[in-house]
């Protein structure tokens, strides 16, 4: 950080609360936990002292905010006060992300960052658990939870046991891994309570799953009309919307929605784009 010319960091936190000491100009991008105050989720900067205090810091401090998702600069705007957040969303490799060209044995897909309980169920893993329940005859394959959330989501949130048979757990997965479960997929499922620019939802996309969401952050953008979106709730009012809206899906995937899905995240959320609009950023600041 000595020797450079501007210090770049992804989301606020110790890094860039440490980065914000050095004389140099700061960028700090942040993708959604950093201004969020969701206790019951436990998740957000701002739901602790110390995080507070690294938030108002580091927003104090930096010569621009960037944001990946509009949702999330109206929020850090609101939240922090005056000053403008600028929106470059995150761009995606359309040529490692691909349809393939098999068949698509499973019937939807989900892809979560859940550790614990409470992230589970920030990720909507319950609600997908009751979905689940609710549809026997459609398989759901989870990557990126841990067993214990897995385990414990549904003894807290819900009165079901803890796995339904037709849901299928995966471990964390190389990008390859995971490229080939998009690609094995019909439907992309995101029930998330809180996001920002899910990447992911875009990848699942680009491998031409047709997708269904929450209209939380800026899915309902990245959807467009490629998919079906469902507008978050209690969880009997989510399944319900949701078995619709799956059932759907599966008949548009039939129809080769998938490769709307994909020309959409080609044309909107490319690497290209996102490498101009944040050296714009980066040139502005340096100058």
């Amino acid at each position: 950080a000595l020797w450079a010319d501007l210090i770049y960091c992804w989301f606020v936190g110790h890094h860039s609360y440490l980065a914000s000491f050095f004389h140099k100009p700061l960028v700090v991008c942040i993708g959604g936990y950093d201004f969020a105050n969701l206790p019951e989720y436990r998740y957000g900067n701002l739901t602790t002292w110390l995080g507070r205090r690294v938030a108002r810091r580091v927003w104090k401090r930096a010569d621009a905010i960037v944001a990946v998702a509009t949702s999330l600069a109206l929020e850090a705007e609101y939240v922090m006060g005056l000053k403008l957040v600028l929106y470059v969303p995150t761009g995606h490799d359309h040529d490692f992300w691909t349809p393939g060209n098999g068949d698509r044995p499973y019937d939807v897909v989900s892809v979560m960052t859940a550790d614990t309980p409470a992230r589970a169920k920030l990720k909507g893993l319950d609600a997908l658990y009751v979905l689940a329940y609710a549809m026997p005859n459609i398989g759901f394959h989870v990557a990126g939870t841990s067993i214990l959330a897995a385990r414990t989501v549904p003894d807290i949130m819900t009165p079901l046991p803890w796995q339904p048979n037709n849901v299928t757990l995966h471990p964390w997965l190389s990008r390859e891994d995971l490229r080939t479960l998009y690609q094995s997929s019909k439907v992309y499922l995101q029930l998330s309570r809180r996001e920002g620019m899910p990447s992911s939802l875009c990848e699942a996309m680009l491998c031409g799953c047709v997708p269904v969401a929450t209209a939380v952050g800026d899915t309902q953008h990245i959807l467009a009309d490629t998919g079906l979106v469902i507008f978050p709730g209690d969880i009997p009012w989510m399944v319900s919307k949701a078995k619709v809206a799956v059932r759907e899906a599966l008949r548009m995937s039939q129809d080769g929605a998938g490769k709307d899905a994909r020309a959409r995240i080609v044309k909107m959320f490319n690497l290209e784009r996102r490498k101009l609009n944040l050296a714009a950023v980066l040139e502005d600041v340096v100058r």
